[in-house]
């Protein structure tokens, strides 16, 4: 149960960097800005924050996931493709990680995980205001399959 609410959580934050309020896709890791700070998010019965920032120079942004009944915190890094043709993240958890991929525009986004190669992790994003998302994750994980809906508001 852990691992899967770590993997989407995983998915999650990854899933919000796509958010960024571009016409049609995030340019640069600049255009992610409003994710920086402290988000609230609940999946389930599980409730627990990201707090966002940049780092190494301003080319990567970090997110540490933390909270209440989680057994251990998660922490994902992104950053967006030269060419700004995609968002690339690592998500570093207790016992694994995982690597994942997506494109999107400011209204919505998907991802998916690209390794380990076992991983079938589907990610749709809904960004419903400036302070809101939405994020729906199916996939499965050891052969059996979950879908999760997870809400965070900017604190």
């Amino acid at each position: 149960m852990t691992q899967r609410f770590l993997s989407i959580l995983s998915a999650v934050a990854l899933s919000a960097i796509l958010a960024a309020p571009t016409p049609s896709r995030a340019t640069s890791i600049k255009d992610l800005n409003y994710l920086v700070g402290t988000w609230n998010c609940a999946s389930g019965h599980q409730k627990y924050t990201q707090t966002w920032a940049y780092v190494v120079a301003g080319a990567y942004l970090r997110g540490t996931d933390n909270g209440a009944g989680m057994h251990s915190a998660a922490e994902h890094t992104i950053t967006v493709a030269k060419d700004g043709s995609t968002v690339n993240g690592v998500d570093l958890f207790p016992g694994g990680m995982d690597v994942m991929r997506g494109t999107g525009s400011s209204g919505q986004a998907t991802l998916h995980a690209v390794f380990p190669p076992q991983m079938n992790t589907h990610v749709v994003f809904h960004r419903t205001s400036a302070a809101k998302y939405t994020v729906d994750v199916s996939g499965s994980e050891r052969g059996k399959a979950f879908k999760e809906h997870s809400v965070c508001t900017k604190a």
